[in-house]
């Protein structure tokens, strides 16, 4: 008995979506960056047909994105890497995605790079918190400081103030005393004269 041919029939964005259990605009946003990174989709006028092998790459970004966390341009330049597309999709032909070790290599090779540049930006984000902790803690020990000594300086100004109103009211007391004893000079030394004169005079 022949063996039937499987009919690689086109699907549409939400059946694509329903497969993976992604959004349609998740589809379409990778479509774009496969698109923008050399890949072709069929197409009928400006609609994209996607086939089967299609919904094998947006698996694969799909599960960078998810699992490594991963943007979707890192993740299509990774699949991009690994998997390479040797004939274009036109209608009625099937893209040919082939695999070998050089490409194995450079989907690796791929990863490391990013896996370090991951940490070197992790790195960098940690050593930015450590200074802003830092800076942090120093602000805050120079604003205790400054008010500690705007407070002492404000209780100095009171003291002196307050020695100051003191001073006045002494020397308030001091004037009033002299005026009197002035007064009471004046006073003895009219009487003096007069008892001078009494007796001179008689």
């Amino acid at each position: 008995m022949a063996e039937k041919e499987v009919i690689d029939l086109p699907l549409g964005t939400k059946e694509i979506a329903d497969t993976l259990k992604i959004s349609e605009s998740a589809v379409r946003k990778y479509a774009l960056a496969l698109e923008k990174a050399g890949y072709e989709f069929e197409k009928s006028g400006t609609a994209r047909l996607f086939k089967h092998h299609d919904v094998e790459v947006f698996r694969k970004i799909n599960k960078l994105t998810e699992n490594s966390k991963l943007n979707v341009e890192y993740a299509v330049t990774v699949v991009m890497s690994r998997n390479t597309q040797t004939t274009s999709t036109v209608a009625g032909s099937n893209a040919v995605i082939s695999t070998n070790q050089e490409n194995t290599m450079q989907y690796d090779a791929a990863l490391m790079t990013v896996g370090t540049q991951l940490k070197m930006q992790q790195d960098l984000i940690n050593s930015l918190v450590g200074k802003l902790e830092m800076q942090s803690v120093e602000s805050d020990k120079r604003h205790k400081e400054l008010t500690e000594k705007i407070e002492k300086q404000s209780q100095d100004i009171e003291k002196q103030l307050q020695i100051n109103k003191d001073l006045n009211d002494k020397l308030s007391l001091a004037v009033d005393l002299i005026q009197k004893l002035d007064g009471k000079m004046d006073k003895l030394e009219e009487n003096e004269k007069k008892g001078f004169f009494k007796r001179l005079f008689g």
